[in-house]
């Protein structure tokens, strides 16, 4: 019998630790506002008669759900994207009637209450770059357009990692109009692997529409060289990991491996003891995926395999992991001038650092290993953006930057 999509979504984010929540796609609007807990009863009301009436009057769906360690909830408001109908109007009208909801007095006016002074999102970090845009250029533009107060800012939660908290202020007449601007930003920019180039256009209300976009953004963002932490897009096919492994937690990931494998439809080898290495152990992980996949089993796999070799240490502040990469592909990490390598050091809080290899698999040689360390949260965020990098398919130009650094290893200046 096959689980129900939520109950396989709460499994999912038990398993990895991450915070798992639908997106907006082609077909879909979501956004998913925080609230406190002790705001949800007044959004919910009595019966649910509160939140069935904000779905009837707004046309909206929204699913109250846990926040991935957050001391809040989410509410997600989801909006199908049909002719005739404005999305962001629908999701904007359902977000500020449950404000307005928070916002009202308690019935007992002995209660103490205490209203929020803006309404505050999850966003996925795929996106958010589109509501800042270059230079901080989209949100001041915002801030001036709607006289909202817009701040973008990182979750305290290491299982909201791939998020980034939006927190609007001001008047209820501006929180709505910089609302359904930003919705409009978020259904234009679903979240998927880009790389930098030109935003997507924004239209206030008042605004002159712009012009219509030709064929498609995310090709202008493909042709743009990558520079920063953003990750490009999968190459497709056959996807291969190499992740060493101390020989002494090579027994809990061995006991972990069948059922990481069944999760994940990744094929997982751990090789045998080499004397060229004796004290670390070769795991490969490899599988199948699709062209432009923006995740994949090899990479869910390689998260979960990390997490189970750091329960065979003692738990520290610190935590390490070591992939190894041809060389071809280990400079596709670096970047031109380190800007890849720097803007994921940046974004991930996590130490990155890249060096020769002095044992591999005879198919990596000539091989680099890529060392990450920090705090656990921070090197699964780096392992996410390191492994999206080693997923593509440009060797050629990889190994071109990888050869412009003189000494890899070494820190690199830092690109402002």
């Amino acid at each position: 019998m096959q689980m129900p999509q939520q109950q396989q979504q709460q499994q999912q984010q038990m398993s990895t630790g991450m915070l798992e929540l639908k997106h907006t796609c082609e077909t879909e609007l979501v956004l998913h506002q925080l609230m406190s807990k002790s705001m949800v009863g007044r959004v919910i009301g009595k019966g649910g008669g509160t939140i069935t009436e904000i779905r009837s009057a707004s046309g909206a769906s929204i699913k109250i759900e846990d926040a991935g360690g957050l001391d809040e909830r989410i509410a997600t408001i989801s909006v199908p994207v049909t002719a005739g109908v404005s999305a962001p109007e629908v999701a904007t009208t359902a977000s500020v009637m449950m404000f307005d909801k928070m916002c009202e007095p308690p019935e007992n006016p002995d209660h103490a209450h205490q209203p929020p002074s803006g309404v505050r999102f999850l966003v996925h970090e795929g996106s958010v770059g589109a509501i800042i845009g270059k230079g901080g250029s989209i949100i001041n533009q915002l801030r001036q357009d709607t006289g909202a107060n817009v701040r973008v800012n990182k979750p305290s939660a290491p299982a909201a990692m791939d998020y980034k908290i939006l927190d609007l202020g001001g008047t209820r007449d501006q929180i709505s109009q910089v609302l359904k601007t930003i919705a409009t930003i978020l259904m234009e920019s679903p979240p998927r692997p880009m790389r930098p180039g030109p935003r997507p256009h924004y239209m206030t209300p008042n605004a002159t529409p712009p012009m219509q976009h030709s064929a498609s953004l995310y090709q202008q963002h493909a042709a743009a060289p990558a520079t920063s932490a953003e990750p490009p897009p999968s190459a497709g096919g056959e996807m291969l990991f190499y992740l060493a492994c101390p020989v002494d937690q090579v027994g809990t990931l061995v006991a972990a491996v069948a059922q990481i494998s069944t999760e994940t439809q990744a094929r997982i080898n751990v090789s045998e003891p080499s004397a060229d290495s004796p004290m670390e152990r070769v795991v490969t992980i490899a599988a199948e995926e699709q062209a432009g996949a923006p995740y994949s089993g090899v990479q869910d796999a390689i998260h979960k395999l990390v997490q189970k070799m750091h329960e065979a240490v003692e738990s520290t502040a610190s935590q390490s992991c070591k992939l190894l990469a041809p060389r071809t592909l280990a400079g596709g990490v670096i970047g031109k001038g380190g800007s890849i390598i720097n803007s994921i050091r940046r974004e991930s809080g996590a130490t990155v650092n890249v060096s020769d290899a002095s044992a591999a698999p005879s198919e990596l040689v000539p091989a680099q290993s890529i060392v990450i360390s920090g705090p656990m949260h921070a090197v699964h965020h780096a392992l996410r953006l390191v492994g999206a990098h080693l997923r593509k398919s440009e060797n050629s130009r990889a190994l071109s930057l990888n050869q412009e650094q003189a000494n890899p290893q070494a820190p690199i200046p830092t690109v402002g």
